[in-house]
C-alpha cells in the first residue's frame, strides 16, 4: 500500500496510452510493517489501447512500455526499514533480518511488456541478522542488475548482481572481545541467477564467493565435532574464495557443488537446509588433516577414515540425481 502525495496525468480516457505517475514523500507498508515515509516515485508509462472489459492481465502487460525511477527526498535512494523486507526475502527460517535502516533506489525500463534493463540498489549499515536465534550485526549492500526478460513470467535474470556483508560482528560479545577478532565479511557475485518474485522470492543461481575466513563452515563442523570429541578440523582459515550453486526459497537454502579454497584449505560438498533440518555431504581439508561430514535428517556423522574416498562415493546431491539422500521438494 502507498499513502502520500499522488499526482496522475493520463492520456485520452477512451484510449489510455500514456500516463505519468508521481508519488512524493509517500508512506509505504509491506503488509503491516512500516517500510518508508520517504518514497519518491516517477513513472512514465505508455499502454497500447486495450478493451476495458474482459482484458487479460497478460494482454495489458504486453502493451506496457515506459520507465520507473524511485528515489528519496534528499538522495538517490529513499530511506527504508530493512526489516520490513524480510517477508519477501528467500530462506525464511534460515536467515532473517530483525532490524536496520538503509537506502533503496533503482530504475527500470520496460518496452511492450519486456523488461529491457534495470538496477536496484540497497545499502544499509548496522543491520541485525539472525540465524537460529543467534544475532549478527554488520553492513549490507545489494546491487541487483536485471537483464532482458518478459514481465509476466515474474522471473528475472539477475546475473551480474552482487550481495555484500561487511564488518560482521557478534553483538553479544563485549567490545574487548570484538576488538580481538577481525570483522567477518562475505561477498557474493552472481555469475548466473534467476529471481522469481513472490512472498517470499525464490533464487536459483551460480555464485562466486569471497569470505574473510572459513568461520561459517568451522561453526557448522564444531556443532558436531565437539559432541563427538573430534576437534582437528576446527582451525579457522583465512582468505576463502570459491564457487557454489545457491538456491533460496520458502524456508530452505540449498548449496550444491560447493568448492571453497583458502590458505592450504579445501572445502567441497553440498548441504540443504529446510525448516532448520540439514542434509548434506562435506569434505574438508586443512594441510594434511582431512575429514568428511554427513548430515542426514539433521543428524551429523564425522568420517576420518579415507575421507576423500568416502566423499567421492557420497558427494552427489539430491538435486543432481543422487538417490542416497532425501530429495528436496522445491
Amino acid at each position: 500500500s502507498v499513502r502520500g502525495g499522488l499526482t496522475v496525468v493520463l492520456g485520452k480516457s477512451n484510449a489510455i496510452n500514456r500516463g505519468t505517475v508521481r508519488v512524493a514523500s509517500a508512506t509505504v507498508l509491506v503488509g503491516p510493517a512500516f517500510l518508508t515515509d520517504d518514497l519518491r516515485l516517477d513513472v512514465d508509462v505508455r499502454v497500447k489501447p486495450f478493451p476495458t472489459v474482459c482484458s487479460e492481465v497478460s494482454e495489458i502487460i504486453a502493451g506496457v512500455s515506459g520507465t520507473l525511477t524511485f528515489s528519496g527526498g534528499e538522495s538517490n535512494g529513499f530511506s527504508v526499514n530493512v526489516a520490513a523486507l524480510d517477508p519477501l526475502l528467500p530462506g525464511q527460517g534460515v536467515l532473517s533480518i530483525t532490524s536496520g535502516a538503509g537506502e533503496l533506489g533503482g530504475h527500470l525500463e520496460v518496452r511492450e511488456g519486456i523488461l529491457e534493463s534495470g538496477r536496484l540498489d540497497l545499502v544499509a549499515d548496522d543491520v541485525v541478522l539472525e540465524h537460529q536465534e543467534i544475532p549478527l550485526q554488520g553492513d549490507l549492500a545489494v546491487h541487483a542488475e536485471f537483464a532482458k526478460r518478459a514481465l509476466e513470467t515474474g522471473r528475472f535474470d539477475v546475473s551480474g548482481s552482487t550481495f555484500r556483508l561487511d564488518d560482521i560482528v557478534d553483538p553479544q560479545k563485549s567490545t574487548a572481545q570484538q576488538e580481538r577478532i577481525d570483522p567477518w565479511f562475505c561477498h557474493l557475485e552472481f555469475e548466473e541467477g534467476t529471481l522469481t518474485f513472490g512472498e517470499p522470492m525464490e533464487l536459483d543461481s551460480r555464485v562466486r564467493v569471497k569470505m574473510h575466513d572459513s568461520w561459517p563452515v568451522v561453526a557448522l563442523l564444531r556443532n558436531f565435532t565437539n559432541r563427538l570429541k573430534w576437534l582437528s578440523m576446527t582451525r579457522n582459515a583465512k582468505k576463502i574464495d570459491g564457487t557454489m550453486d545457491l538456491d533460496f526459497g520458502k524456508g530452505f537454502v540449498a548449496v550444491d557443488d560447493l568448492r571453497l579454497f583458502g590458505e592450504n584449505v579445501e572445502i567441497l560438498g553440498w548441504i540443504h537446509i529446510r525448516d532448520g533440518i540439514k542434509n548434506g555431504r562435506i569434505f574438508a581439508r586443512h594441510g594434511v588433516r582431512a575429514a568428511g561430514v554427513a548430515f542426514d535428517g539433521g543428524e551429523g556423522k564425522i568420517v576420518t577414515f579415507r575421507p576423500r574416498h568416502w566423499f567421492d562415493t557420497q558427494q552427489g546431491s539430491p538435486s543432481n540425481g543422487d538417490q542416497s539422500a532425501p530429495r528436496e521438494s522445491r
